[in-house]
């Protein structure tokens, strides 16, 4: 790199401290503009800040070096990280290179669909006014479920709930086949939600995840500028929005007695569960970083979890990555066991083979877990969360 280069900020810049806990805090370091971003301990970020005052198209990379008295070829390693991300420019002499943040979805998954968002512009004070009625007609569906409920709930157990005309099998495919639709509305949540509090709509993307697991998911440009609690509102609101739904079906279906409205509340309940359970890339384990003030939890995690049958397993780990491993071996097991003993009671495979086919399922689970993702055969050693 030429060191008579002059680094100047790029416009956009922001700086938001998402992360923190007891032990250590995070910066997150990005550009609204592209989208792209970085996080950086804290115990940094005055070093960065020297720098970035710096970076003014004026002064050189030599005028830089010599002026903060850091070493040449370090200062340049720094710049390159910083013009990659597009939170500075070289100027007409320098490559203008951005390198993305690592997405998993879109590196492990075959693309099907793309649609860009970023002409959308929602009136924040508008959707102000539309979520404000929205909580309203929430809670008024929430009281009358509960009145219906205890009036109800007799006459139906949970197995008449999940069986289509005297078919499991009908009514898991239908549950399937209708989530599609429910994941759907469950992104429009969070477009909606994201630009009430200022986050700009990229792109919807509609992937098969791993090869076979349909996903759909909306990326935002800035959605790690925004305020704590403002980013878990936008975070929360496909959940949120999958219970309402669930409530309306379940009312509708108390009163007139219409199983298709079963099928559409259990499918949204079903998202409910599976967005929440903190695996990569879902809903949950966004929330859980924040949360916790922990980012990239899922890469210490797959560590510990492929480190079970070592000893001292749990030393060198911090209390949140043992904490979010045990929930997330957990609840994803409890998850596909439960998915895998519907799917087995739908296709009426002998009860003695039952037990059989559910351990080799949970073995097969546990080695996925164990190779696929702590050999690093699927997640990079530079992954960085991202929406």
């Amino acid at each position: 790199m030429n060191i008579k280069l002059k680094p100047k900020v790029s416009k956009g810049l922001y700086y938001n401290q998402l992360y923190k806990n007891d032990k250590s805090s995070y910066i997150v370091l990005g550009n609204k503009i592209n989208g792209v971003n970085l996080i950086i301990e804290d115990k940094n970020i005055i070093s960065i800040n020297l720098l970035i005052k710096e970076f003014n198209g004026n002064n050189t990379l030599e005028d830089i070096s010599s002026k903060i008295g850091i070493e040449i070829h370090e200062l340049i390693s720094i710049v390159n990280l910083l013009k990659n991300k597009g939170i500075i420019s070289l100027g007409q002499m320098g490559e203008e290179t951005l390198t993305k943040n690592f997405n998993e979805a879109e590196r492990f998954s075959l693309k099907i669909f793309e649609k860009s968002l970023s002409k959308i512009k929602l009136n924040p004070v508008i959707l102000a006014k539309f979520l404000k009625g929205f909580k309203f007609i929430f809670l008024i569906n929430a009281v009358i479920f509960f009145y219906l409920f205890a009036k109800y709930h007799n006459q139906y157990s949970i197995f008449d709930l999940i069986k289509y005309k005297e078919s499991y099998l009908e009514s898991y495919i239908l549950i399937n086949i209708c989530m599609v639709f429910s994941f759907i509305f469950h992104e429009i949540a969070h477009l909606l939600v994201a630009q009430r509090y200022g986050a700009e709509s990229k792109k919807f993307v509609f992937i098969l995840y791993w090869y076979f697991i349909p996903m759909m998911y909306l990326e935002n440009k800035n959605l790690y500028s925004l305020k704590r609690k403002d980013l878990l509102k936008v975070l929360l609101a496909g959940v949120t929005f999958n219970i309402f739904i669930s409530l309306i079906s379940l009312n509708i279906f108390y009163i007139t007695n219409l199983y298709i409205f079963i099928v559409i509340a259990l499918a949204n309940l079903k998202m409910f569960f599976v967005n929440l359970i903190p695996l990569s890339l879902s809903d949950g384990y966004f929330v859980f970083t924040v949360l916790f003030g922990e980012p990239n939890l899922r890469k210490s995690s797959y560590r510990l979890i492929g480190n079970t049958w070592k000893r001292a397993v749990l030393k060198g780990y911090k209390k949140s990555e043992i904490i979010y491993s045990i929930v997330t071996f957990a609840s994803t097991m409890i998850l596909f066991t439960f998915e895998i003993t519907w799917l087995i009671s739908s296709l009426q495979i002998i009860k003695g083979l039952y037990l059989i086919v559910l351990i080799i399922f949970i073995s097969l689970l546990y080695c996925i877990f164990y190779i696929c993702l702590i050999r690093k055969r699927f997640v990079s050693k530079t992954i960085v969360d991202g929406r």
